[in-house]
């Protein structure tokens, strides 16, 4: 129980953490992340100067890993400009370093994204991939964030996969689009944060559900 509690309250803060990065709708863009980046699993540290470079979008090298079920895995996004031609890709090991490292998910492609939280679940890892084994998932993506012309951008998360009977921390996988944001009696004031607390809301909703199973 004391984990699950611990999880919990490092999940919350995690979110309030990238909340503080992240705009209000209809407020100036966040200049600490590009057009789309990883809620979940944690990515890479973002850098405006290297967002276009392939395959990462970073001139970090893999660090901190996130633990990653070998099934029912899935990948949260925060996404704050419109995007387009959005795929996820994985290389298996501990440190691509060319686009030719990447595969992509079969299935983990979207023509178009818009401003908000979106949530895709992956499918089940091949059979070479064990407990232990290490990889970085990719998102490519295109947008004109910050121009009039369409760029391509690049974002990383290291992983770490797990056994998915040991993997027990929640995942955040909710969908919620700008449009939810804001009802239509509010203007130009709208509290900077209420769509985290959307965010929370569903994780811990998932957190009584797990809680319950645990005990």
């Amino acid at each position: 129980m004391h984990f699950f509690r611990t999880t919990i309250v490092a999940l919350i803060l995690a979110f309030q953490s990238r909340a503080a990065e992240e705009p209000a709708h209809g407020e100036a863009e966040s200049k600490e992340m590009g057009p789309v980046a990883f809620m979940w699993p944690s990515d890479r540290v973002w850098s405006e100067k290297t967002d276009n470079a392939p395959p990462c979008g970073s001139a970090a090298q893999p660090g901190n890993r996130t633990n990653f079920p070998l099934m029912r895995g899935a990948v949260a996004l925060v996404i704050q400009d419109e995007s387009w031609n959005v795929e996820v890709a994985v290389a298996y090991g501990n440190n691509p370093v060319s686009e030719s490292d990447f595969s992509g998910i079969r299935g983990m492609r979207a023509d178009e994204v818009n401003e908000g939280h979106v949530c895709y679940a992956l499918p089940e890892s091949p059979r070479a991939v064990t407990d232990g084994s290490n990889a970085t998932i990719q998102l490519k993506y295109t947008s004109d964030f910050g121009t009039d012309k369409n760029q391509t951008f690049y974002a990383c998360a290291d992983i770490t996969y797990v056994d998915s009977a040991a993997f027990t921390t929640p995942i955040p996988c909710f969908n919620v689009t700008s449009e939810e944001f804001v009802t239509p009696k509010e203007s130009g004031s709208v509290s900077v944060h209420r769509h985290w607390n959307v965010a929370l809301a569903a994780i811990l909703g998932l957190a009584a559900v797990v809680a319950a199973a645990v005990l």
